[in-house]
């Protein structure tokens, strides 16, 4: 009795130090949710896994924190605690508080640097016993390999959406933010984008906020397609074509279809109609006119059509009117012209992504084209009309009242991938004496698969710049009424998803189920569940203890009297 009393806590004892042992260079894990949320993809396995050398994580979401913002930053931290398993501890992180690594100015300071560096910062308004706390947080990190450095944002940006839901969102999210920032840093030389011009594009003012956005990653330059010969496109990973005003030459829409047939990625950003804001600035009317670049051919071949027509939708954004010179201020009403879509595909490039500002957007239809797929990524709401060509556009309705009975045609198509090999436009159009020409190259029928991005509006990648005094916008952000929309988010997506090559971007379609505590009864029932947290643990502590007592008397109280 004596030895066994002794040899049954040394039995345990050591098998909880050999189960620590064990523990500390064996690691495994059994993830028993549902929609597996706690398990990293395999291409995010195998990025890790052949990690050359230490990626450093410096995050900056800390401190005291409202609950969403605390279980976004514990899903960071999880997510790094297995990637820095499965690296061999090749990645190491921090989380830093920006409030206590400075204080008055010396963190204004800071937070200037951290923004001027890519960092994105959130203002939240937090209710903490009945007391409103106005606080900035950073829902962001520098990844790090070496000399190279990527800044990462995990709040994603959703106008239209429960704060709830974007937090949910970011939570999701945080996996793919993480690979594809690594991904980056393991890039050699940085991937190359151009801005073609040379057709009445949008200037660099315009696309300013974005090309700085996407310069945080790629190498991007503008190239005026006119003054080079056939080739030059393919130094580019992708190209983008924003909004051109202007007749595109045969030969230049040639270069255009060379490099997609020979595996390109192409953005375009068409409109088929002229029509603007800027045309009612100083009349109450004006009629729409068909842009003459001559591109609809070269689109149609490939199969997609941009029609002379505008969308109107009743869920739509709205516009400062102004009811006389004696009236106080500006009265916003619904502009149909403006429609505010909340893409409802599960694509992952506009998965989640909230609602995306159009501009007197056109309408696009799909054709048959054997061998391409396409994706239809954004379509107006079901209460949308089409307006033909040539139409008047007055201010007259934003004054009236409408009526959701007339918005009755259905979704319109606004934004439209394609993917696959592309047959070239010129098969069977060209003379051998044009293709002697030098200026033409070499010709390719088929080659290589590429993809196709037709978005119809060029105003959804163009940022707004003050004409009085040039002071330019964030892409999605409305100086009338103070909102911003996910036309950057929308852009930036688009490029990752053309410019990955490891696959990565199906991790921003990751999902599971957003499972939401009642408010109203937790708030109700909070010192019930309080009072069970606190004497639970005690009263079973207690009848363990007293379960044990009678056990070892009638065990051993039979053997005394034995």
């Amino acid at each position: 009795m004596r030895a066994n009393a002794w040899v049954e806590p040394v039995l345990v004892l050591a098998l909880v130090v050999v189960a620590n042992l064990l523990g500390s260079y064996l690691y495994f894990r059994i993830d028993l949710t549902e929609d597996q949320r706690y398990t990293l993809s395999p291409k995010t396995e195998a990025l890790v896994e052949g990690l050359e050398g230490t990626v450093s994580v410096t995050c900056y979401l800390d401190g005291d924190l409202p609950a969403g913002f605390g279980q976004l930053r514990n899903s960071i931290m999880e997510t790094l605690d297995e990637l820095a398993i499965l690296s061999g501890h090749q990645v190491v992180y921090e989380f830093l508080d920006p409030y206590e690594l400075a204080q008055g100015k010396e963190r204004a300071d800071l937070f200037v640097q951290l923004q001027g560096k890519g960092l994105k910062s959130f203002e939240l308004e937090d209710l903490r016993e009945d007391e409103i706390v106005h606080k900035i947080v950073w829902p962001a990190a520098f990844v790090r390999l070496g000399e190279a450095e990527v800044p990462v944002s995990f709040l994603r940006d959703q106008m239209g959406m429960s704060p709830e839901m974007v937090l949910h969102n970011s939570v999701m999210g945080v996996e793919y933010e993480l690979a594809n920032a690594i991904a980056k840093l393991q890039e050699p030389i940085k991937k190359k984008i151009a801005f073609v011009v040379g057709h009445g594009e949008l200037s660099a003012n315009r696309t300013a906020d974005i090309a700085n956005e996407l310069g945080q990653s790629y190498l991007v330059e503008r190239v005026d397609l006119t003054k080079y010969k056939v080739g030059k496109l393919e130094e580019y990973h992708a190209a983008i074509i924003a909004q051109p005003d202007s007749t595109f030459s045969d030969v230049d829409k040639y270069k255009i279809d060379q490099y997609l047939v020979k595996g390109g990625k192409v953005l375009w950003f068409l409109e088929s109609l002229v029509a603007s804001m800027d045309s009612l600035r100083n009349q109450p009317h004006t009629t729409t006119l068909d842009y003459p670049h001559q591109v609809r051919d070269l689109l149609f071949k490939y199969g997609v059509r941009v029609n002379l027509d505008l969308v109107q939708d009743y869920n739509c954004h709205t516009i400062p009117v102004f009811a006389g010179s004696s009236a106080g201020g500006a009265n916003f009403r619904p502009w149909p012209y403006y429609p505010l879509v909340s893409p409802e595909t599960t694509h992952p490039i506009v998965k989640n992504l909230g609602l995306v500002w159009f501009q007197f957007a056109n309408s696009i239809d799909t054709l048959p084209s054997p061998g391409i797929r396409k994706t239809v990524l954004i379509k107006s709401s079901a209460n949308s009309r089409t307006v033909q060509h040539p139409h008047r556009i007055t201010l007259d309705l934003a004054r009236i009242k409408l009526e959701p009975a007339l918005f009755s045609k259905g979704g319109q198509n606004l934004a439209v991938l394609l993917e696959g090999k592309f047959t070239s436009f010129y098969k069977n159009r060209l003379a051998p004496s044009t293709l002697q020409n030098p200026d033409y190259g070499s010709f390719t029928e088929i080659d290589k698969p590429g993809k196709l991005l037709v978005v119809s509006d060029g105003d959804v990648i163009g940022n707004h710049v003050n004409p009085l005094n040039g002071q330019k916008y964030a892409l999605g952000y409305d100086r009338f009424t103070g909102k911003s929309f996910g036309n950057k988010s929308f852009v930036m997506n688009c490029a990752d998803y053309m410019l990955d090559d490891r696959g990565l971007f199906e991790l921003r379609g990751k999902d599971y189920k957003l499972r939401m505590l009642d408010q109203a009864e937790v708030k109700e029932k909070r010192a019930f569940w309080q009072q069970i947290n606190l004497v639970a643990p005690l009263l079973v502590l207690a009848l363990a203890g007293l379960g044990y007592t009678y056990f070892r008397r009638r065990r051993f109280g039979k053997q005394a009297k034995a």
